[in-house]
């Protein structure tokens, strides 16, 4: 069900689903580490703000890979999931 899926994820699959369907090569082009950072620690503060902070193809794509090999990590680790 969506409405489990942490923001992060759901936020991604939004955009992913908007704009990224019209792109051939959507993992084929990587983002700035500066933005994926920055969005990093928005998600982690709890602190964007989905008007004015748009995620790009590229940034969507690779917020989910760091949300999934941190959250199997943490998920085999036992402890909490930390993004």
């Amino acid at each position: 069900m969506m409405g489990d899926l942490p923001l992060v994820v759901r936020d991604c699959i939004d955009s992913l689903q908007e704009h990224a369907l019209k792109n051939d090569q959507i993992y084929k082009v990587e983002p700035l580490k500066t933005r994926i950072q920055h969005y990093k620690r928005l998600y982690n503060n709890r602190e964007r703000q989905p008007d004015s902070d748009e995620l790009d193809t590229p940034t969507a794509c690779s917020l989910l890979k760091y949300f999934y090999v941190n959250y199997l990590n943490d998920f085999d680790n036992r402890s909490g999931i930390s993004f």
